[in-house]
């Protein structure tokens, strides 16, 4: 199992950097959101109507901080919010304009970060690590 511990602690090791470049990737692209902010933006942008406990599921984080989120977001103008049809208290997400513009451009921000992190492996190395995560990610 050592092997298995050392593997992990790569991995965690690689998310924090990769949070730490994305992060500060944001901040010099001036752009108008917090990390979070930023997920919810490519998750609503992704998943057009998504309710709000729809992202609670997906991204595992509590009711309350993600209704933080929403209304902050909402407040700034970056989503919309449309009553469903069918169940009238929940409410479909949708991004804005401005928020399809913010999403796009933290989208490109994500890309230059992980092409930058990525560029020591070659085609078939990236190709190999993408399918290895896939499959420690669907092992259940």
């Amino acid at each position: 199992m050592p092997k298995a511990l050392e593997i992990m602690d790569l991995l965690q090791s690689l998310l924090f950097e990769l949070k730490g470049n994305f992060r500060k990737s944001i901040e010099q692209g001036d752009i108008p959101v917090a990390p979070m902010q930023g997920r919810l933006l490519k998750l609503i942008g992704r998943r057009a109507g998504v309710t709000q406990q729809e992202i609670v599921e997906r991204i595992g984080r509590d009711k309350a901080q993600i209704a933080r989120l929403v209304k902050e977001l909402l407040a700034r103008g970056l989503i919309r919010k449309e009553q469903d049809t069918q169940d009238k208290r929940a409410y479909r997400l949708f991004l804005t304009p401005d928020g399809e513009i913010v999403a796009t451009r933290i989208l490109q921000m994500q890309a230059q970060v992980a092409e930058r992190m990525l560029s020591t492996l070659s085609a078939e190395e990236a190709e190999q690590l993408s399918t290895l995560l896939h499959k420690i990610l669907t092992r259940d």
